[in-house]
């Protein structure tokens, strides 16, 4: 299911490591570069998977922002997520 129905897929990711951040109320993040600066912000993050710091691989689709938009992260669909 595509939570970000009618945005545009920029690009399908594959198998990318990263870690589930806690920015603020449901604002959930998978951080996905080591230093923290690129983050995807998942629509479809389930509750198990909401664990500050939890290191993940995982797959799914970027979408698309839009030049007078602001998010705390990347619109991001989940395809597959696992722990690692």
């Amino acid at each position: 299911m595509d939570c970000y129905e009618g945005r545009e897929t920029v690009t399908e990711v594959q198998d990318l490591q990263g870690t589930v951040a806690h920015i603020n109320g449901d604002n959930w993040v998978i951080n996905y570069n080591t230093d923290g600066s690129s983050r995807y912000l998942p629509c479809n993050l389930q509750s198990q998977w909401r664990v500050d710091q939890r290191k993940v691989l995982f797959s799914g689709l970027e979408k698309k922002i839009h030049a007078n938009e602001r998010w705390v992260g990347t619109p991001f669909v989940i395809k597959k997520i696992q722990a690692r």
